[in-house]
């Protein structure tokens, strides 16, 4: 019998780069929109699934990674990460990739104290105000729509 040499593949210091985030991210969306040969409506719901579901990953995922511990671009509380990546998804998804990849190598420093919570205050604000607005906006459209 020959001797077979157990291989480890370490992961260590290697990290995703911006072009491999931004093609992750494409593979993710780019579907989702040729849906739209077929059904509009299917590739509307297909681009929100996709948005939200990948988001609430990014919140979940960094709460398990502690991410808002260490020095990046994305260094905030789930929470507004959720609501930074349904806001710019297009964006913030692949940062967090990256960054998330930087974590798993070990490549990012932690940062001495915890930052402001400010962050997350305003995209409670902000989600309270598209809230207010969005419901606004739907009474006066169909209020309006009502009168002739």
């Amino acid at each position: 019998m020959s001797d077979l040499k157990e291989v480890q593949v370490s992961t260590q210091g290697v990290t995703m780069s911006g072009v491999s985030a931004v093609l992750i991210t494409l593979a993710i969306i780019v579907p989702c929109l040729l849906v739209r040969f077929l059904s509009p409506t299917a590739a509307k719901i297909s681009v929100i699934v996709a948005v939200v579901s990948t988001s609430l990953w990014v919140a979940i995922d960094s709460s398990r990674l502690r991410i808002r511990s260490y020095k990046s671009q994305v260094a905030a509380h789930p929470f507004v990460l959720f609501t930074a990546s349904l806001g710019l998804w297009i964006v913030v998804f692949p940062v967090y990739l990256v960054v998330r990849s930087k974590v798993h190598a070990g490549l990012l420093p932690e940062q001495a104290a915890s930052r402001q919570r400010g962050a997350m205050y305003l995209s409670v604000a902000l989600w309270c105000l598209l809230l207010v607005f969005g419901l606004a906006a739907y009474f006066i459209v169909h209020t309006l729509g009502s009168v002739k």
